[in-house]
């Protein structure tokens, strides 16, 4: 690839599993056979990706009491962003989404709206390198619409919050040979 595009940026593309054996929590367990920061590590890989459900991965206050979906997501996003800078590397927050289901701690459209700016903050804060929520569109035409996707205000429902970064230089990291 670097023959083809040298200048590319390489990622991985992966969510940001921990892959550390013996754990019981999903997402820092090895059931997913991914080590997020070892491959980070890799001298051809240039940056970092992480995706944020922790609906879909068991981390909401239903499924295991004391912990709340949009807390667990900001934890997340700031441990890895920590991790990428360890390793000199920007870290992109790839993919972010939340289902309304007041059982998993999203009662409705300002509840997500909440969790989004609380994740966008700490990307921000934080100084990730970017952010994408997953997916933006208007219903489809049998009215249905995937359940993490930000659909648009002509719908009546909610639009995913924006915010203007403060101006600054990019990480000095350069892509790989």
């Amino acid at each position: 690839m670097r023959s083809l595009a040298p200048r590319q940026p390489v990622a991985v593309g992966d969510e940001g599993f921990y892959g550390q054996a013996g754990r019981a929590d999903y997402s820092c367990s090895d059931y997913e056979g991914v080590a997020w920061k070892k491959l980070l590590a890799l001298p051809a890989v240039d940056y970092g990706t992480v995706h944020v459900y922790p609906q879909n991965r068991g981390e909401t206050s239903a499924a295991k009491p004391g912990t709340n979906a949009t807390d667990w997501g900001a934890r997340w996003i700031t441990d890895h962003l920590a991790d990428g800078r360890a390793l000199g590397k920007p870290v992109v927050i790839e993919e972010f989404g939340l289902r309304i289901d007041p059982a998993k701690d999203i009662a409705g459209n300002a509840a997500r709206d909440r969790a989004y700016t609380v994740w966008t903050d700490a990307v921000l804060t934080g100084h990730g390198a970017g952010d994408q929520f997953w997916l933006l569109t208007s219903r489809t035409d049998d009215g249905s619409f995937h359940p993490t996707t930000m659909v648009t205000a002509s719908c009546g429902t909610t639009t995913p919050p924006t915010r203007a970064a403060p101006p600054r230089s990019c990480s000095p990291h350069t892509p790989g040979p």
